[in-house]
């Protein structure tokens, strides 16, 4: 071990070396792909972000995609979903060009012989249900149809309340033209029996729910504008054997939720949920366990839009869920948290909470983009941004353990995918496993509360529960705290870019990868980083207290000092910090390049470091030593050279000294986020 004790100004040969001339640096193999990519098939360069817009979206030119929307949200009786370009009457997918509505007293609408007719203006008498004698009442119409037949409604008003219990397809003439107003808390009520129903082309609203979908399968809700209920829009379960499709429609203004789901299984497709109000729920969509079957749910969104609503677009727990092609967004946090899209674990202990989300966009929520509390779940070329924070913690992308008591901890997968423009932490990881190739995280910003943002922040859950991660091909950019925050965490990065280009007031902290520990926990964090490049962080490149480091074939370089003068290390490794129960701090660094550091290349506050086959280029100080950062019993640093190390800068490149200078040790302030939702 080399050691030269209290050399507070470095040599003028040291100096010279340092700061002279142009940095020439020998470093590992050139790869054909440039930092946080992948190496493909063929010679291809795997980019980090979405590689793929589904329909209804286009590329952004930032590695994402952007939803086909109009640029104001529709006004009332309008829609749009990804691909509409303006908004458009309810109607199917072409009803912006296409009059839904048709001409003379049916429209588009077809009868038959079995077909049942209505007319709230008819004032002929003798109604039959032909079409020269329709029925005034939609009830009268059912009640005489017979099993699948067609009951076709014509332009008005129709002030009652309709019930289905058997297989009859409700049609009018369109959602512009015809409205059927409740009178009881059930509008519609489509029951047992009624298998195969369904009600298209009508406006419905009442006093406390617009539909109610209980014991029937293989129901539709097609072309149906839900509008100004109280409770709820449209409720699918309690019962045996629910099962519903909602498509081309649009709920407005339902009250407490959207959509309510409770034990059945729901597909919607091309539909519009938008302004549920109030702080409990105020949901565009609720999903949990029938109350009465305890069944659990199966949900499926195909392009559609949850926007404008209280507390969350979307909350779902016990079964599976599945959300494609849609737009989740301007969700606000009126009650105890909010979220774009939330999903929990099931309050039932073996009923499991599964979740998919694949091409979609998460947009100006408030609070979380994107919660996941102890589900396994998928994310998959799609965007979350613009979270905006209320009270307490907020994220881009947060994984936690479960909340119903058993603090499962969940698996998520993130792929293809963008993470921008949030809040305190791009993406935050309590007591849960995430693994995550090919993502850009970037431009997470602080707030007044908490003056990080960082990218991926990883901390130790409840009781003691270990949050991991697994990179691979990855770039986290302009992030206002930590690329990478591990506290009391274990995570694996490869071909990752840490890069940052920010002002140096941006944040109080702005290093690359941080490895240390949460002051109730010293579990020592485990940091392993091969074919990482770190560039242009505030403080140090990497740092590693009372924690465990292992860098290889990595590159760390232009490392800054604080706006305040200090620090500006490559990679550091320290112990102590006021925790002397806490792990010694320990570093392993092989076939690496630490360039342009402001500081120190490497720098050791009694820790433990090993190094083989490094190249340290044009760094103030080329290695430093001091004993650790504890105020008494002082421990002190160790430096195992194994060969191969080389220190100097441009052409000048020799034998590697380690010295002392007196450096101030690195301080890390309390960087915990609060974990309760």
């Amino acid at each position: 071990m080399l050691r030269s004790r209290a050399l507070l100004a470095l040599t003028s040969a040291c100096f010279t070396l340092a700061c002279g001339g142009d940095s020439v640096v020998e470093t590992p193999p050139v790869e054909r792909c440039n930092p946080g990519e992948l190496a493909g098939e063929n010679d291809t360069c795997l980019l980090p972000g979405v590689d793929e817009c589904g329909q209804g979206f286009v590329a952004d030119g930032a590695s994402g995609c952007v939803a086909v929307l109009p640029a104001e949200t529709c006004a009332a009786g309008l829609m749009a979903v990804p691909g509409d370009a303006q908004c458009r009457p309810v109607g199917p997918i072409d009803s912006a060009t296409v009059d839904p509505c048709g001409d003379g007293l049916w429209g588009n609408l077809q009868s038959d012989a079995l077909s049942q007719h209505v007319d709230i203006d008819y004032m002929g008498g003798a109604s039959d249900g032909t079409a020269q004698h329709p029925w005034t009442s939609i009830q009268t119409a059912v009640n005489s149809a017979t099993a699948g037949a067609k009951v076709l409604v014509a332009a008005g008003v129709y002030n009652e309340d309709v019930a289905l219990k058997k297989q009859v397809d409700v049609s009018g003439r369109c959602a512009t033209l015809v409205t059927l107003r409740g009178k009881t808390p059930n509008t519609v009520r489509i029951e047992a029996g009624a298998d195969g129903a369904s009600i298209r082309g009508l406006s419905i609203t009442g006093p406390e729910r617009g539909i109610w979908i209980v014991g029937a399968a293989n129901v539709v809700i097609e072309q149906v504008r839900v509008f100004d209920t109280t409770v709820g829009g449209i409720l699918v379960g309690d019962a045996p054997d629910t099962q519903a499709t909602l498509r081309d429609s649009l709920v407005e203004s339902p009250g407490d939720m959207g959509i309510w789901l409770g034990g059945a299984a729901l597909t919607i497709e091309r539909s519009v949920v938008r302004g549920a109000s109030g702080t409990n729920p105020g949901r565009g969509l609720l999903a949990h366990h029938g109350p009465t079957t305890k069944n659990s749910n199966q949900l499926t969104v195909r392009g559609s839009v949850f926007e404008d609503n209280d507390n969350s677009g979307l909350t779902f727990s016990c079964g599976s869920v599945e959300i494609q092609n849609s737009v989740i967004r301007n969700s606000r946090a009126l009650g105890i948290m909010g979220a774009g899209v939330a999903v929990a674990d099931c309050m039932i202990a073996d009923r499991d909470t599964s979740f998919v989300l694949r091409g979609a966009v998460l947009d100006q929520n408030a609070d979380r983009g994107l919660f996941l509390a102890g589900v396994d779940a998928t994310v998959d070329q799609s965007c979350i941004r613009n979270t905006t924070p209320v009270k307490g913690s907020s994220a881009g992308l947060h994984i936690s353990q479960g909340l119903m008591g058993t603090l499962r901890v969940g698996k998520v997968t993130l792929s293809r995918s963008v993470i921008d423009h949030n809040a305190q932490a791009g993406i935050a990881v309590f007591g849960a496993t995430l693994t995550a190739d090919r993502i850009v995280v970037s431009n997470t910003s602080p707030t007044p509360e908490y003056p990080y943002g960082h990218g991926l922040h990883l901390q130790s859950g409840e009781a003691g529960a270990r949050s991991s991660a697994a990179v691979k091909g990855a770039r986290f950019q302009n992030n206002a705290g930590a690329g990478v925050l591990l506290l009391s965490a274990d995570v694996s990065l490869e071909r990752v870019a840490v890069i940052n280009e920010l002002p140096l007031d941006a944040s109080p902290m702005q290093a690359g990868v941080i490895a240390t520990y949460v002051p109730w926990d010293t579990y020592p964090s485990q940091l392993r980083m091969h074919d990482c490049d770190v560039v242009g962080s505030v403080f140090f490149g990497v740092y590693a207290l009372n924690s465990q480091a292992h860098l290889t074939q990595c590159r760390v370089s232009a490392i800054r000092t604080a706006i305040t003068g200090r620090y500006g290390d490559g990679v550091a490794v320290a112990s102590g910090m006021g925790v002397p129960e806490a792990s010694r701090g320990s570093l392993i660094i092989e076939d690496s390049v630490i360039d342009g550091a402001a500081r120190a290349g490497l720098a050791n506050f009694g820790g433990d470091v090993v190094f083989k086959g490094n190249t340290l280029s044009c760094n103030t100080i080329a290695i430093n030593g001091e004993s650790d950062v504890l105020e008494g019993n002082h421990q002190p640093f160790t430096f195992d050279d194994q060969g191969g190390n080389r220190c100097g800068c441009g052409q000048q490149l020799g034998s590697c000294e380690v010295l002392s200078s007196a450096l101030d040790p690195l301080e890390v302030p309390p960087l915990e986020l609060d974990v309760t939702p």
